[in-house]
């Protein structure tokens, strides 16, 4: 986490961006029981 301001930015992983931009190029809105499997299989909370 790199501290800005009075906020946080997360600084992903190689790895957990690239998942995450093909998860988004295939589906650009997903549902709440997929949020929760993409954060366990790239070890991130549900709200990052």
């Amino acid at each position: 986490k790199t501290r800005t301001k009075d906020k946080y930015r997360i600084v992903y992983s190689d790895f957990q961006r690239l998942e995450l931009e093909k998860e988004f190029i295939t589906n650009k809105y997903i549902t709440i029981r997929r949020k929760a499997e993409i954060a366990v299989h790239l070890t991130l909370s549900e709200r990052q």
